[in-house]
């Protein structure tokens, strides 16, 4: 399993935010999804990838099936259903992990049927494969589909009365991580996929965490947004805050008085950021603390983007929540965005 390290400021809100949910088939129900491990890696990347990859089929020749016209066996179309199936390299790498990381199979009939009414003849069909968030280091999938013809099936309300359900071949390989189409030659049908990279821009939330003065944490931003997230607490709900910013380190401080004292170094970007709260760029630096104590702000440089001065510059942001009257009560930690 992945250390839980890993998920602190992980945000699904952020990341699928406008999103279409992802897709993952697998091959149990509710009760036995829990022990199954090929959910776990799509799990983490959901939750740290930044890749959405979707692989659909998009065409099939078959080369062979039963259904042929003629007297003795008139029904045409013939009827097929593929087993969709994928593998992650990256997670067999990482934790041993070998059960699929999805499987749209026939054997449930989740994967659709379709028609074919001759051989050698492509057809064109939209089945999705796999639709679901990658994990960061993962290069390329493994896949396999196989092809089943369908003479009679309640689930597929097929009902022939010659013939019989058969199997039609399975076609297997490695399919890299890119956009585009390819074709997927096999000795009893040939496949055409299409496949589509969706970056995530998203990148971890960034917490904002009272009472901590000097911590630091790394993050790029790369003319998207970051989120930062603001958490004093329950203690501190309905209290206004402000997030204070500068691109000169943590030192000296920036002393708000009552013993408040936060570390960033006041300098040309702090008045900037000062005269441009809650703006496009800056979204929600200055509020009130929800119920919870928390607030949540974005610095969206994928609008108006950064000045490229700042390009290679390290931005240090801090929060202060105030009382009523304006008077500092609490500084959290600071975090440090690299803009690159």
């Amino acid at each position: 399993t992945e250390a839980d390290g890993v998920f602190v400021g992980a945000s699904q809100a952020a990341k699928w935010r406008d999103r279409m949910p992802t897709r993952t088939w697998q091959p149990v129900d509710h009760y036995g999804l829990a022990d199954y491990t090929g959910l776990r890696p799509v799990m983490v990347a959901q939750l740290t990838g930044k890749r959405r990859y979707t692989v659909k089929v998009v065409g099939v020749k078959m080369h062979h099936f039963d259904e042929g016209g003629g007297l003795f066996n008139p029904q045409m179309p013939a009827e097929v259903a593929l087993d969709l199936r994928v593998w992650s390299p990256e997670a067999y790498r990482l934790w041993g992990i070998s059960d699929a990381l999805s499987d749209r199979s026939t054997n449930n009939f989740a994967s659709p049927l379709f028609d074919v009414y001759g051989r050698n003849v492509w057809v064109d069909v939209d089945i999705t494969m796999f639709d679901e968030m990658i994990l960061e280091g993962e290069t390329s999938l493994n896949i396999e589909i196989g092809a089943h013809e369908y003479d009679f099936e309640e689930h597929y309300e097929v009902w022939e009365l010659f013939g019989s359900n058969d199997h039609l071949g399975t076609v297997s390989g490695n399919l890299p991580i890119m956009d585009g189409r390819v074709t997927v030659p096999g000795a009893d049908f040939d496949l055409r996929l299409e496949m589509r990279i969706q970056e995530y821009p998203f990148e971890r939330t960034i917490w904002l965490d009272g009472g901590e003065k000097v911590a630091t944490r790394e993050l790029p931003l790369s003319g998207q947004e970051q989120i930062i997230q603001v958490d004093f607490g329950p203690s501190f709900a309905g209290k206004a805050f402000r997030i204070f910013g500068g691109m000169s380190g943590l030192q000296p401080g920036h002393d708000l008085g009552n013993g408040v004292v936060l570390p960033v170094h006041q300098d040309a970007y702090s008045n900037y950021l000062a005269n441009t709260l809650n703006t496009s760029l800056h979204q929600n630096f200055e509020g009130h603390l929800d119920v919870r104590g928390r607030a949540t702000a974005v610095l969206n440089a994928g609008g108006p983007p950064l000045d490229p001065r700042a390009k290679d510059k390290d931005l240090v942001y801090a929060v202060a929540a105030f009382d009523g009257a304006g008077v500092p009560l609490a500084g959290s930690d600071a975090v440090v965005v690299e803009v690159r």
